[in-house]
């Protein structure tokens, strides 16, 4: 079940307070990061807004900007392995921000259950009745959820019954 904005604390929340700040003094923004204690692995997805993505040259200058914080911060660890890159074509839509990028494109999305016809006022197309997991395209984002909408079908589905969503991009 995706549950927005998920408040961090502890060093997930010391990382991604530091994520902020280092990606913004590159003038890039941060797109996401998971930061995994067991290996202490830290993934910092960054990007450009106006063209949703970031060059090499983009995740150098981050990575090169943690330096002097991975050196001298007593809380962080001294065996972190940083991997910088762009969220890429593929981007994990995880927050209300990341949806409301995505809108007017396809989005794959992997529900907690199937989407049955007879929920929905108009009922769904047979393609994606019956489903867990759909391509859709993302026409609004609201509090609740999401207004999908396949093959000229509108249909609303609640954040709640969502576990993962990602870019869907055609080629």
């Amino acid at each position: 079940m995706m549950i927005l904005d998920i408040e961090k604390t502890g060093i997930k929340k010391q990382f991604y307070d530091l994520c902020l700040e280092v990606v913004d003094s590159c003038q890039l923004s941060l797109y996401d990061m998971d930061y995994f204690p067991g290996s202490h692995e830290l993934k910092v997805f960054v990007w450009n807004t106006e063209t949703k993505t970031a060059e090499l040259s983009d995740c150098v200058s981050v990575d090169n900007a943690f330096s002097p914080f991975i050196e001298t911060a007593e809380w962080m660890p001294k065996e972190l392995t940083l991997e910088v890159s762009s969220p890429g074509l593929f981007r994990n839509l995880r927050n209300r921000e990341h949806f409301e990028t995505a809108l007017g494109e396809k989005v794959f999305l992997h529900l907690s259950k199937p989407l049955i016809s007879d929920k929905f006022e108009k009922g769904l197309p047979k393609a994606i009745n019956g489903n867990k997991k759909i391509i859709v395209e993302l026409k609004e984002v609201n509090s609740e959820g999401l207004l999908c909408a396949y093959e000229n079908v509108t249909f609303n589905i609640n954040f709640e019954q969502i576990k993962k969503a990602s870019l869907e991009t055609a080629f």
